[in-house]
């Protein structure tokens, strides 16, 4: 075989190739071609390799793709784990494909983003890491962007960046010796439309590919060969199959499983990856043979035969699986369609013919070497609209894991893996044949959390959601667009930009707007239920925002939840009609929710289950398919449309991906509508004419409106829009011309001023709130009289971006707000700060001044914000505002009037106590203290309510003469008054060593174990060595009454304490709960602690429990399980306090927040999984709930759930439930541990029945019957005396000014009912329950029961009486926070109390 020797004439002009040496490629070269997109899709197309291979086939060359959308020479698309990550990925990628021929074409991205300066760095250190590989490398520069015109963007700017960046590329490789391919003129901007080589002005399109294979043929001196001959397209067809299967090998779906931080759980799937070489070798063989092959010896396979449509009617188990689903008497249910006609159908849309599009994803959630793809699109047509469907046609195969559907724009939107396909039939035989790649860039970390919620917004666009694991890096036209971890995006059709409409939460799998366009989601593994979502928005788990910036859901502690609509349909009953209804997928349920005004935001309140499987009604083996509702959509009828998994395992990550429980066969849609119900049929819409769809706007029927837009938009198109425009001038009602100017905004049109303001000035604040998200520029909405108006107002200034639109944003401070507003204007402030800071004064108003400085921490407007405050400028009701905003924010200056505030006897202590609290905080995380006489503190030590908070900040401050003051209050405290010694301590350890000595000496004096297991525990924060040699001792003369939970957790922040304490603990006995409370704090601390874990075993007599059981073993559990487990007392195990369940887990949303919500557990996990998860809970660790490690510089560790995250401090929450706080300056490093924060080994000390009964318990949980969480509210979550403050209760009064310090907090069970033999009895034998609520309007509630002889309610402190008939207390609240107390006599019955609250808005609340 000749070697073939290409030279590269040099050259130094734009458009041209060059080398300081020869390129030579020889036999089996590993030809590696590395970028952005354009690389990336060139996998997809095949030209250029086979091209290659054509024109080299004697080399056998063995090509790679690694091109990674949008990515730079830093990796920056490739940190699927931690952005920081992306650059070692790159280069971890590069050499694992062993190149000795690499190509490395990077420079379009950076030209939207990085100076040529800055990318000519960047490049060169890329090229300085690889120069170890002896590969020979070859820099390809970018090639132009098109000029379409209007709507498009005009590239003039971004080609002049793109020849600049083209001309550094050059330059780095003449500087490096490196060969140089330049495609600079590949494409001619100003080319004429029919002559046009990309799909959307920047993406190359078929064509583009063709052409482009050609030019870099041309530039290696090769001849292009003939890629139209049966052989060519053989071989590109084998080519793309290969690549295809290379791209699973590197960049396999369930990235985050398999290779990253939960590859503790998926990570025996990695030994699959190299199994695809066999596969790929196989493809490449085939080509080799091919190449052999003469040319007329080869022969096209036969096109496949359209998809003809296929009769077909429900099965008969989806028949007898229907009779286990109820729904209410009013209405009714039958199956639409089943299998075998659909599986695993994933989301569904209705286009404009009435007919339901269905992804169906029979290969998810994992792909194995070998695994044929072949998920499909369904269409399913209702012929004789019996509500049935009769026939279906096949319209797309070969698809992989398509979980997002939407038809438009005459095909059908797809969102499948790490792209958004649109698909078109353009000959008509029903089976699509064209292909658009419209986004790629979407992630492969996780297959449940790819693009899912495909729909229409009311602007013409295409919503869609992304999850907590998908990282989307995309080249638009316009610029390259990321998100990272969840969020919902719209993607223009027209222009192809896209944007981020809301940030966060854990997996938002629903999307719905109402008729005012105001947008809600749903999210399937979080657990607050229905959110509000508007431009911007960020909610938990948002990758640019800490939890504590986050806005919450209007549901907190509702089951994960997937899915959403909102019932329009004239068909039902006014009681249904506006009901938003979403799928409890765990709980077997469909389940709806009313909600109501709350200032810009919303309550909502669980209203009637839709449809729910019978008690006893799921097959819990999963030997067929059960319901596992997933979507839910209007149909053209009128009735609503449930999407059904029909699956038994719907756990993702923590269920092995091949289990052979997960359910391939089975699928249902469900149609839900009401009896005797009138439907209507729409289906003929498309056969009108446009101005019948003009007039369709009027429809009272939301889904004729919805149709009528996508017809006027897609079909009429821009020829309509004279005729719109004009008939809108006489539209009277307001909702129609909203209509009216929806679609014109979809056709980009231009609104007439008139015509906006008429929505403007409409009387319903929602049509003028609509009007200002559709684009109108009014200002002066910032003081409409609504706050959602002045919301939307603030959200469209931020879009404007400009000094004036910040300058009338912050006017909506002069209204009153709420979370929304003060979110959206911390997020304007916060991303437009170069534009305001320092440069605009906000006309020195006092109370703007002050907001701003709340909302960003900037610290421009103090001086002015000072200065009215000496001159007395500032309304008082604005004064603790300002002087919170000098302390959070403030210099040592600025933080004298805070503390002159402090001492000013005119100000309410409740104020001056926050502004002692807030100088503590600055002391703390910013090291600052007033500058003038800090001595005049000690003024306030001996003050009845501000001295503790004043000494405690004068500790800190290390003030003279504070010590002794601190010393004197310990000694002089009683032992009984726990409250104050735990005060009195923690202030004494914050003056060092001389405080820790006093605290050894009390703590070996006292006789309390209480008051001794409180300076231990003071000690612990400081001096944690000096502790962790007292500790053991203490520990082994404890009893199981006294908790050692925060004391462990305390010590065990130190990197030495362990050591010290495991040396201690040798020949010393503890009690078990002790034991089990040491194990849980070192399994959960993010360190290898075995050694101490092993002492404190030994010292416990715990016996560890066999973790790993074998099939047989968990069998034979699992069915144990089942026969013997009781519930009820598997509730009584959970409830132990030694087991610290409790501590952890909520149910319904009360309880602790530290591990995931149980409250439907047992309705979607099989009892193998629960049994694993009790004795290896790091096997399955829930999205969300992964243990953070932050390493101190001072050696302290801090291990939990991270709540927020921030440039002043991070925030944990340890297994005990203890906030932590690390201010940022102090952090070393912060990791995620693979390890759960339940620590393995807790059962250790339950007896087998006992582990029976607690796993009956969970598996019970969200299943129809006792244990499903009840849709009453009762009061859950109560303050009970503790042991030594009951005995000296006499009255409820006096509990009620008891401190909540000196009562523990009890939990009811799951039914409600409060356990009163938890509750300590007073000496007179009665029980005191306190608990509090939040009321948001004035109104009258509630407190029903059925039993209330012998119970006496207050109301701070003035009685509320009963009526018996009715058998209930009434009350009447204003706006505010209530606490009330429930006195029980002894003659009440033990077995527990149901309290019932009703609250007719929604708009009391109670607390937890």
């Amino acid at each position: 075989m000749r070697k073939i020797l290409i030279t590269l004439a040099l050259s130094l002009t734009t458009g041209s190739t060059y080398a300081d040496e020869t390129i030579s490629f020889k036999k089996g070269d590993r030809v590696v071609f590395v970028g952005p997109t354009f690389v990336e899709r060139m996998a997809r197309f095949g030209y250029l390799e086979t091209a290659l291979t054509l024109a080299m086939p004697e080399k056998e060359l063995i090509v790679r793709n690694l091109g990674w959308s949008a990515d730079t020479v830093m990796g920056e698309s490739r940190g699927y784990e931690k952005p920081q990550s992306g650059y070692a990925n790159l280069l971890k990628s590069i050499r694992d494909s062993k190149p000795t021929l690499l190509f490395l074409a990077y420079g379009p991205a950076e030209s939207w983003t990085a100076t040529p300066q800055e990318f000519a760095t960047n490049y060169q250190k890329l090229l300085n890491d690889l120069k170890e590989l002896s590969a020979k490398k070859v820099l390809v520069s970018p090639f132009l962007q098109e000029n379409w015109g209007s709507p498009m963007p005009d590239p003039s700017a971004h080609n002049e960046d793109l020849r600049k960046h083209s001309e550094t590329i050059e330059k780095l490789a003449k500087k490096n010796g490196f060969p140089h391919i330049s495609l600079i003129d590949l494409i001619k901007p100003e080319i004429e439309k029919g002559k046009r080589l990309t799909m959307n002005s920047l993406h190359l399109d078929d064509t583009g590919y063709r052409e482009f294979a050609k030019m870099f043929l041309a530039k290696l001196g090769l001849e292009t060969p003939d890629l139209d001959t049966a052989k060519a397209i053989r071989i590109r067809d084998l080519t793309r199959e290969k690549n295809s299967l290379h791209f699973h090998s590197w960049r396999p779906q369930n990235q985050t499983y398999i290779l990253s931080f939960r590859k503790h759980e998926q990570g025996r799937h990695a030994k699959d990856l190299p199994k695809f070489a066999p596969h790929i070798a196989e493809k490449e063989k085939a080509i080799r043979n091919l190449l052999l092959t003469p040319e007329e010896q080869v022969h096209l396979p036969a096109k496949p035969k359209p998809f003809s449509w296929e009769s077909i009617k429900p099965s008969r188990k989806a028949h007898l699986d229907m009779q286990k689903l109820q729904v209410p008497k009013d209405l009714e249910l039958n199956v639409f369609a089943s299998e075998p006609a659909i599986k695993n159908p994933v989301q569904s849309a209705w286009d404009e013919r009435g007919r339901l599009w269905v992804a169906t994803a029979e290969s998810y959630p994992h792909i194995a070497p070998g695994f044929v793809i072949n998920d499909k699109i369904i269409v399913l047509e209702d012929v004789d609209r019996d509500g049935v469907a009769d026939r279906r046609q096949v319209f797309a195969d070969g698809l992989l894991m398509p979980t997002a559907i939407l038809p438009g724009h005459g095909g059908v939107y797809v969102g499948t893996s790490t792209e958004i396909l649109h698909l078109r039939d353009t000959n008509g035989d029903g089976m699509a044949d064209e292909k658009t790649i419209l986004i790629s860039g979407l992630g492969t970390e996780d297959t449940h959390h790819v693009v899912h919620s495909l729909r229409h917004t009311e602007d013409g666009k295409v919503g869609f959601n992304q999850s907590i694991y998908i990282n989307t890096h995309v080249e638009t036209p316009w610029g390259v667009r990321r998100l990272r971890k969840s969020g919902v995006w719209a993607f223009d059709p027209n222009t192809h930009d896209m944007e981020v409409f809301a940030y966060g939460l854990v997996n938002p799998w629903g999307h719905e707007t109402d008729e005012f366009g105001q947008s809600f989601l749903t999210d399937g593994a979080g657990g607050s239920g229905i959110h509000y979502a508007f431009p911007g928005a960020a909610y938990v788990t948002s990758a640019y925002h800490s939890r504590a910036e986050v806005l919450p859901g209007l549901n907190p502690g509702q089951p994960k939840q997937c899915g959403l609509a909102i019932i329009n349909s004239g068909i039902f009953p006014e009681k249904y009609r506006g009901l938003f209804v979403t799928n409890d997928f765990r709980g077997h349920r469909t389940i709806s929710f009313r909600l109501s005004e709350n200032g810009s935001g919303f309550f909502s309140a669980q209203k009637e289950d839709l449809i729910h499987v019978a008690s006893k009604g799921t097959d819990r083996h999963g030997s067929s398919g059960m319901y596992r509702p997933v979507d839910i959509d209007e149909g053209p009828d009128g009735a609503l449309y449930v999407n059904d998994w029909s699956n038994h395992i719907i756990q993702h990550g923590e269920v092995d991906f091949h289990d052979k429980r997960r359910d391939h066969e089975h699928g249902r849609i469900w149609r839900l509508l009401p009896k005797e119900a009138s439907l209507t049929n729409h289906a003929d819409l498309p056969k009108k004419k446009p101005v019948d769809w003009l007039n369709a706007l009027a429809s009272q029927e939301l889904y004729v409106r919805r149709i009528a837009r996508r017809l006027l938009v897609e079909k009429a198109g821009a020829s309509i829009l004279p005729t719109l425009l004009e008939k809108a001038k006489d539209i009277n009602k307001d909702e129609t011309l909203l209509e009216y100017l929806w679609t014109a905004r979809s056709l980009r049109a231009k609104i007439p001023h008139e015509l906006f303001e008429r929505l403007a000035e409409s009387e319903n604040f929602r049509i003028r709130a609509a009007a200002i998200r559709l684009g109108y520029d009014n200002p002066e909405a910032i003081n409409d009289p609504h706050p959602r108006v002045r919301l939307e107002a603030v959200c469209a200034l931020h879009s404007q971006g400009d000094l004036k639109s910040v300058e009338t944003l912050i006017r909506a401070t002069d209204h009153e707000t709420d979370r929304n507003i003060d979110f959206a204007l911390r997020e304007a402030l916060r991303n437009l700060r170069p534009i305001w800071e320092g440069k605009t004064t906000f006309e020195n108003h006092p109370t703007r001044l002050a907001r701003v400085v709340a909302l960003t921490g900037s610290q421009a407007p103090l001086d002015s914000l000072l200065t009215s405050l000496n001159s007395k400028q500032i309304d008082q009701s604005k004064r603790l505002s300002t002087l919170q905003a000098l302390a959070t924010a403030g210099q040592p200056k600025h933080l004298d009037a805070v503390l002159n505030a402090c001492l000013d006897e005119n100000l309410q202590a409740a104020n001056r106590i926050v502004l002692l609290r807030s100088l503590l905080e600055t002391k703390k995380n910013r090291n600052l203290m007033p500058v003038r006489d800090r001595g005049r503190l000690a003024k306030l030590f001996d003050h009845p309510v501000l001295g503790s908070d004043a000494l405690g900040l004068a500790a800190y401050w290390n003030l003279n003469g504070a010590r002794e003051v601190a010393i004197k209050r310990l000694l002089g405290a009683s032992a009984e008054d726990l409250f104050a010694l735990r005060l009195h301590m923690s202030t004494l350890a914050t003056f060092g060593k001389p405080g820790i000595e006093k605290l050894i000496a009390f703590a070996q004096d006292t006789e309390s174990t209480e008051a001794e297991l409180a300076a231990l525990e003071a000690i612990a924060q400081v001096d944690v060595v000096s502790a962790a040699r007292l500790a053991p001792a203490f520990l082994a003369k404890i009893s199981n009454e006294v908790d050692a939970a925060p004391l462990f957790a305390h010590l065990l922040r130190s990197a030495e304490a362990p050591a010290i304490l495991a040396s201690g603990l040798t020949g010393k006995t503890l009690s078990a709960n002790s034991a089990l409370a040491g194990i849980r704090a070192a399994t959960t601390s993010g360190r290898d602690l075995s050694a101490l874990v092993a002492a404190i075993r030994k010292a416990g007599n715990l016996k560890p429990m066999t973790q790993n059981l074998s099939a047989a073993e968990m069998k034979s559990l699992t069915s144990d399980v089942e026969k013997h487990g009781d519930p009820a007392i598997g509730e009584k195990i959970y409830r132990r306090k030694a087991l610290a369940c409790m501590a952890c887990h909520a149910i319904g949303g009360v309880g602790s927040q530290v591990g995931p919500d149980l409250v439907s557990i047992g309705a979607s996990a099989p009892i193998d999984y629960l049994v694993d998860s009790l004795l290896a809970p790091s096997k399955k660790i829930k999205e969300g709930y992964h243990l953070t490690v932050v390493n101190a510089k001072d050696g302290k560790v801090a291990a939990g759930l991270e709540l927020s995250a921030d440039k002043t401090k991070v925030v944990i929450r340890d297994a005990s439930g203890a906030i932590i706080e690390i201010p940022a300056k102090q952090i070393l490093s912060k990791s995620i541990s693979p390890t759960s924060l339940m620590p393995a080994g807790l059962t250790a000390s339950l007896t087998r029945d006992e582990f029976l009964h607690l796993t009956a318990f969970l598996s019970v949980l969200g299943k129809e019957g006792a244990y499903r969480y009840p849709k009453e509210a009762f009061v859950r979550s109560v303050e009970v005396p503790n042991a030594k403050s009951a005995r000296t209760l006499r009255q409820a009064n006096n509990f009620l000014k008891d401190p909540t310090e000196r009562s523990n907090k009890l939990q009811a069970l799951v039914n409600g009912s409060i356990p009163l033999a938890e509750v300590p009895a007073s000496p007179n034998g009665s029980r005191y329950l306190r608990f509090r609520l939040q009321a948001d309007v004035s109104e009258e509630i509630r407190f029903s029961l059925d039993e209330a002889n012998g119970l006496h309610m207050q109301h701070e402190g003035r009685r509320v009486y009963f009526q018996p008939q009715a058998k209930m207390f009434k009350h009447s609240v204003k706006s505010g926070t209530h606490t009330y107390v429930l006195a029980i006599s002894p003659q009440y019955p033990d077995d527990g109390i149901k309290l019932r609250f009703h609250s007719a808005s929604a708009k009391v609340r109670l607390l937890d």
